[in-house]
């Protein structure tokens, strides 16, 4: 699941809000700190898996060649990301701007991420980085056929929109 973590990554630092942002997947300690500015982390918090409709019917493979369908069968999913803002220094005024941010850089039409909902806990400071900590999470729709590659997950998979 790196690659999805990556491509969200990749998403958010592309995002005009967020230039300035160090923006890392997972938290490598040894290139973490200490902390020269801003930063944002994209981890993992979970994957839950559920059947899709009749006979694990997900739809139509839009890949299809012109008067062919192919079905596509598997499994639904919802992402959970967990979203570490720190702000050295700071006394976390500033970690709700940046989760403004993220929140639209996520819900933006064209980062197509299957955004379901997105949501944080309070503002905390944590004296191991000396700096103040905003965690979010945001729960994103992806469907897995069992078949797919890292290519084929980013490109169809993990959208907003299913063809149910």
């Amino acid at each position: 699941m790196t690659f999805v973590k990556e491509a969200v990554a990749r998403h958010l630092a592309g995002w005009t809000g967020l230039s300035g942002v160090q923006i890392l997947w997972e938290y490598p300690k040894e290139r973490a700190f200490p902390l020269k500015g801003p930063t944002l982390v994209v981890g993992l918090d979970g994957v839950d898996l559920s059947p899709a409709g009749l006979d694990n019917y997900l739809g139509r493979d839009p890949s299809s060649p012109t008067g062919q369908v192919t079905a596509l069968y598997g499994s639904t999913a919802i992402l959970t990301l967990r979203l570490d803002l720190y702000l050295p220094g700071s006394d976390g005024s500033g970690c709700h701007r940046l989760y403004e941010e993220v929140c639209a850089a996520l819900t933006a039409r064209a980062a197509g991420f299957g955004l379901l909902r997105i949501w944080c806990e309070a503002v905390k400071y944590e004296s191991a980085t000396a700096a103040s900590r905003l965690t979010a999470r945001a729960a994103l729709r992806a469907a897995f056929t069992g078949r797919e590659t890292e290519a084929e997950i980013l490109d169809y998979q993990v959208r907003s929109e299913l063809n149910v």
